[in-house]
């Protein structure tokens, strides 16, 4: 595995940038990594063969509040646990539904 640790820093206008974003985020991968790729780098070993997944921009006030909920869900799950009790398995994945609608409908560009 290559280790890097050493930086490279480039001056590009803020369109570029956003192309290249748009071309990494659209091929999957890192800025980074689309860079490398069009360089011509080879990479020794690939981490997997699945795509990088790119983590959405949201609003930070509506991320901390999403956590928050998250917490509250862990604390329940823990008492269900402790009094081998379980919610029904559709509720779990309702909530986790809701939460992933929350999050895509806070999405910043």
């Amino acid at each position: 595995m290559v280790v890097r640790d050493k930086w490279i820093h480039i001056k590009s206008s803020s369109s570029e940038r956003s192309e290249w974003q748009a071309m990494a985020s659209k091929s999957g991968v890192s800025l980074a990594d689309l860079i490398r790729e069009k360089l011509g780098v080879e990479e020794k070993k690939k981490r997997s063969g699945r795509p990088r997944r790119v983590a959405p921009r949201v609003d930070p006030a509506f991320l901390r509040e999403v956590a928050r909920i998250g917490n509250n869900i862990n604390q329940l799950a823990r008492r269900c646990n402790t009094e081998r009790s379980a919610p029904s398995l559709s509720a779990l994945y309702e909530i986790e539904e809701l939460l992933k609608e929350l999050i895509n409908a806070h999405q910043v560009p």
